[in-house]
């Protein structure tokens, strides 16, 4: 399943760019039930300013 998703890439700069979005929308824009319905990166810039 692995080789299926890295074979959809070109290249090593698609496959980063590919990894680079997923991790950007994993933490800015997606809600985490397990943090309270909150985006990881909001979760983290409050933990930072306390």
């Amino acid at each position: 399943m692995i080789t299926k998703c890295v074979n959809h890439f070109s290249t090593i700069k698609e496959l980063k760019n590919g990894i680079d979005e997923y991790i950007h929308k994993y933490d800015f824009q997606k809600f985490h039930s397990y943090i309270g319905y909150q985006k990881p990166m909001n979760v983290s810039l409050e933990y930072l300013k306390n």
